[in-house]
């Protein structure tokens, strides 16, 4: 409940500031379903939904520098057949802010500072991310961006300090239509574990315009994570619906003008995060 108020009074303060500089920003919410290699189970059958939610505020500050807050929720449900009744139940959390330079002829840079935490069952571990990213306006139909964050987890006795990095190119088909390729990895350092885990990802979407300020988006992701001693792979299916407010025109011009995504909810390594 605590993590709850947290983000929501930091979205409420970020609204708050830019309803009085028009705002811009964004609120989406989806479904992913997403499947387990089997060998990780011995061959029983796992059931994993994941359900989320995220949003960011905005407005300008001059000399073409933009403010944002931002959070994101994200809960994973698993149950596992072999198991009887057993489930494992995730929720992971982020409220924070970015400031960041943007030129409409050039790209963006810029940076984030965020509170993350991660609840499983009776375990909590919190956080603080720092990260830097920045985007390329390569031409009217091509973007591309990275973005590097640093963690820090502390709970229940244990430490953990992780490197996430990612990167996209987006081409804009037509002018309500994206096409984004997405990678990904993390790698972090657990005080308590013998072992370093490590993910990286690959991934693909399609964003469709469905009406002047909402998009329908569906993609796919690939993720293995590796623990020394085995690997895990997933393979993920999505749906998000995505509200704009505060701006118009084609997607791409949607995307360069609106508030940016959170780069990672978490932060951990995990198929999941």
């Amino acid at each position: 409940m605590n993590k709850a108020l947290l983000a929501a009074g930091v979205c409420l303060a970020a609204l708050t500031g830019a309803a009085v500089a028009a705002p811009v920003g964004n609120v989406s919410a989806g479904y992913s379903y997403i499947d387990v290699d089997s060998n990780v189970f011995s061959g029983k059958s796992v059931n994993w939904n994941q359900f989320n939610l995220s949003g960011s505020a905005g407005y300008d500050v001059g000399s073409n520098w933009t403010i944002q807050g931002d959070f994101a929720f994200r809960s994973d449900r698993l149950s596992i057949d072999s198991m009887g009744s057993y489930e494992v139940s995730l929720d992971s959390w982020r409220a924070g802010g970015e400031a960041y330079w943007r030129d409409q002829s050039q790209g963006l840079a810029g940076f984030e500072l965020a509170y993350t935490s991660v609840d499983v069952g009776p375990a909590v571990l919190d956080g603080v991310l720092v990260g830097l990213r920045g985007e390329v306006f390569a031409s009217d139909t091509i973007t591309y961006g990275a973005a590097i964050s640093y963690n820090a987890f502390s709970g229940k006795g244990t430490d953990l300090r992780t490197w996430n990095g990612n990167a996209f190119l987006t081409y804009y088909a037509a002018p309500k239509t994206a096409l984004s390729l997405r990678l990904g990895g993390s790698t972090t350092d657990i005080d308590s574990a013998p072992f370093t885990p490590e993910t990286w990802s690959v991934g693909g979407d399609v964003e469709y315009l469905l009406d002047s300020n909402l998009s329908l988006i569906g993609g796919l992701e690939y993720r293995t994570t590796d623990f020394t001693v085995a690997d895990f792979d997933t393979l993920a299916v999505s749906a998000r619906l995505k509200v704009y407010f505060g701006t118009e025109g084609t997607l791409v011009q949607q995307h360069r003008t609106t508030t940016l995504e959170p780069s990672t909810t978490a932060g951990l390594p995990f198929p999941f995060l």
